[in-house]
């Protein structure tokens, strides 16, 4: 979950690694990506490796095991996650920094 409670999610059409998002324009107004002011940030109980990349907008996006991660429009509130498999490239993200492809999840991280 991010700081707010939400689901965050992985995107199939990012690249682990790349430094960079595939999603922008309108697929950000609906995957509003996880950001944080920090550099170094940290994510509490995630057993992945947490990392940044920057995000064009003077703050940097958080990833896990070198992918970035979103929360969804559609999630009104804290652990929900109508997202999961939307389009079949959008899955919650696990605390090990794996996707979670099952139908029944209990959200992602915790900033």
């Amino acid at each position: 979950m991010d700081a707010a409670g939400k689901t965050t999610y992985f995107f199939d059409h990012d690249t682990a690694g790349s430094g960079t998002s595939a999603c922008t324009g309108a697929c950000s107004a609906t995957w509003p990506a996880v950001t944080t002011s920090n550099k170094s940030a940290a994510i509490a109980g995630v057993t992945g490796t947490v990392g940044t990349i920057p995000d064009g907008a003077g703050t940097y996006q958080l990833t896990v095991n070198g992918m970035p991660l979103y929360t969804y429009s559609g999630d009104s509130g804290p652990g929900e996650s109508t997202g999961q498999g939307t389009g079949g490239i959008w899955w919650v993200a696990g605390a090990d920094g794996k996707e979670i492809k099952s139908s029944s999840t209990s959200g992602g991280y915790t900033k």
